[in-house]
């Protein structure tokens, strides 16, 4: 059975990562870290009732909610059926500083019945080839182990195990027939089994499962014991009293509108999930496509994304995230030439990338320079000097000198390489970053001077090859590879060793990007004519969608080219820079509207039906509401 694109509900505690679709069902486990490795194929409950098939709690058989407790992030999902006289409460939860993962179940009787009840665990871990998955049961510890080399997974309960088998469990479980004859197997696939017993009308009974995760079986051990001598009920107190002590450090941007409140706590929940406790690291969105069957993967940490992330970390008043983004993840990530490139694994090594990315790089400096006017601490730009000095010759490097601008990568969305105007912003922005920071701590004053002569230069660059003044507006690129069918007429060359591609000279298509050209970067000032008469085209072209919202690009087809959180929410920037605050709530609102049952905002949702269409939780999307949202606070209550 395969595992669903769409992550509804997660858990987690910054190494251990668990998520989950609308009716429960584990979707995927990471760990080690959020992003590697994945652990499952698939995990399912099974419950035994009278004398009939068991019912899986995964199969469309049950009427089901689903919900946080607020402010937390144990997720909670209930699932009921008349007919069946059952109500179950399933609570996930990652406990905080241990890599433990609990499901606890209280049962219900609803009918008139008594029901003997029995409940079964299938799990199926991921083999890798070469690394054979195991399972043995540890009889002394009442516990089930999967391992390999470098995994070992501890699975035990609060109740005694009553059967096992190793293989073809699923089938087992459906028919209560489980012949545990091995005591150990070459495989991950198996079943538990536990008789809760007699459940008289109206009475509840609870069970729970725990997963520890380890490096070894002696680990795995002492974890098992911990959560069985604390427990679940304690265990979960512990749980609530840790998020409610989390949530009183963070800023408090509560606006008195439920839903607005929900999505904003939620965010915050997202990054605090995603970011990895060991270096700062934070995850794009929770993996969804492994295969590259849709999609390039999501899995990873861009540079690019994580300065948007830490803009609003400091918002939220998590400096402590943000500057473990920049001061371990960021250094250690930084490549011996100085530069960032576009994706990266959270344990700081390079991941699949298909291009250089200059914006990557200019970002990491603009981010540096923003998160210290918001801290003024000259300490965190003294500490980064020997990152930021580098990084900005690499980008001083890849200057064309026929255009003035930077090289041809890779544009912010990947997609197409070229010289692009966001490209351009980015970079002016980082050597303005870079010079500010030098003068600020009287460094390389040298340097700085020519950083800044040099973006000046660039600014100059961009009026004279990328205004258009028959379109009287900017446009997206020069120099850009599109498709054969753009009439690509001339040839650049793409890296030192000479290699040429045929590129259009004018790439001048309407990108929701261009406004970075004012916000984020301020290369321009908001209410210049050329930024309003770029902005009236995005306007014309990017709207219109059945479910309202702003595109990324004309004509993209990506998930079948959506109106994304981000490109809206970036379009509400605009509005508050210039002050037209009703519009800013308006991009606001709509976010919110689209966010999904739980609070989470996706990457896009459906330009006809308004559904979340793609990624649930994107750390880009999150990012920018908080940006916005504290955008509008400068202006007045956000919640009339």
């Amino acid at each position: 059975m395969g595992r669903s694109y769409f992550n509804d509900g997660i858990t987690g505690n910054g190494r251990l990562l668990v998520s989950f679709t609308g009716n429960g069902e584990v979707n995927r486990v990471f760990w080690p870290e959020q992003d590697y490795a994945q652990q499952i194929n698939n995990i399912f409950i099974g419950i035994k009732f009278d004398n009939d098939y068991t019912k899986f709690l995964h199969e469309n058989l049950w009427y089901i909610e689903q919900r946080y407790e607020k402010k937390t992030n144990i997720l909670v999902t209930m699932y009921e059926n008349s007919d069946f006289g059952l109500r179950i409460f399933q609570k996930d939860f990652v406990l905080n500083n241990k890599d433990i993962w609990v499901r606890n179940y209280t049962i219900e009787n609803i009918c008139d019945r008594k029901l003997d009840i029995k409940t079964f665990l299938h799990t199926d871990f991921v083999t890798a080839d070469n690394d054979i998955r195991s399972g043995l049961m540890d009889f002394d510890n009442d516990s089930a182990i999967i391992y390999n080399k470098g995994n070992i997974v501890t699975i035990s309960s609060d109740k005694k195990i009553s059967g096992f088998q190793f293989g073809d469990s699923f089938d087992a479980i459906r028919r209560d027939g489980l012949y545990g004859k091995d005591d150990i197997s070459m495989t991950s696939n198996m079943a538990l089994r536990f008789d809760l017993g007699e459940l008289l009308p109206g009475e509840k009974t609870e069970f729970s499962l725990y997963f520890s995760f380890s490096f070894d079986m002696k680990t795995g051990r002492e974890l098992n014991n911990h959560i069985r001598d604390l427990g679940a009920k304690k265990a979960l107190e512990k749980e609530k009293k840790f998020w409610d002590k989390e949530f009183q450090k963070y800023s408090k941007l509560e606006t008195g509108n439920e839903r607005i409140d929900e999505v904003y706590y939620q965010s915050v929940l997202t990054f605090k999930l995603l970011t990895n406790k060991d270096t700062g690291a934070i995850l794009a969105g929770v993996e969804v496509d492994e295969r590259f069957t849709r999609c390039g993967a999501y899995g990873y940490c861009w540079p690019r994304d994580g300065v948007f992330i830490t803009m609003a970390f400091d918002i939220c008043g998590m400096r402590e995230e943000a500057e473990k983004f920049y001061l371990v993840w960021a250094k250690k990530a930084q490549l011996p030439n100085g530069s960032w490139q576009q994706r990266y694994y959270l344990d700081g090594k390079l991941a699949p990338s298909w291009g250089i990315q200059l914006d990557e790089t200019a970002s990491i400096i603009f981010g540096t320079w923003k998160h210290y006017e918001f801290t003024n601490d000259i300490q965190f730009i003294e500490d980064m000097w020997s990152s930021i000095k580098p990084a900005t010759i690499f980008l001083m490097n890849n200057l064309d000198k026929e255009t003035g601008l930077p090289n041809p990568s890779y544009d912010l969305w990947e997609e197409r390489l070229g010289e692009h105007t966001y490209t351009a912003s980015a970079v002016v922005s980082a050597l303005r970053a870079a010079a500010s920071m030098a003068e600020e701590m009287k460094v390389d004053l040298p340097l700085a001077k020519l950083w800044r002569e040099t973006s000046d230069k660039i600014v100059k660059s961009i009026e004279a090859n990328l205004w258009s003044e028959d379109e009287k507006r900017f446009l997206r690129g020069r120099k850009t590879k599109l498709d054969w069918w753009n009439g690509e007429t001339l040839e650049i060359d793409t890296n030192k060793m000479g290699y040429k591609l045929r590129v259009v000279d004018k790439d001048n298509t309407v990108d929701i990007s261009l406004l970075g050209l004012s916000v984020p970067f301020k290369i321009f000032d908001a209410k210049d004519d050329r930024i309003k008469k770029t902005v009236r085209a995005i306007e014309d072209r990017l709207d219109g969608f059945p479910s309202e919202g702003f595109g990324r690009y004309e004509h993209d087809s990506y998930i079948g080219g959506n109106p994304w959180i981000v490109s809206t929410l970036w379009m509400g920037l605009y509005y508050a820079e210039i002050g037209d605050i009703p519009k800013c709530k308006e991009k606001l609102v709509w976010a919110t509207k689209h966010a999904t049952n739980l609070g989470f905002l996706p990457e896009q949702v459906d330009k006809f039906n308004g559904k979340p269409a793609w990624i649930m939780q994107l750390s880009w999307s999150s990012a920018m509401y908080i940006v916005v949202l504290n955008a509008i606070r400068g202006f007045g209550k956000e919640g009339d």
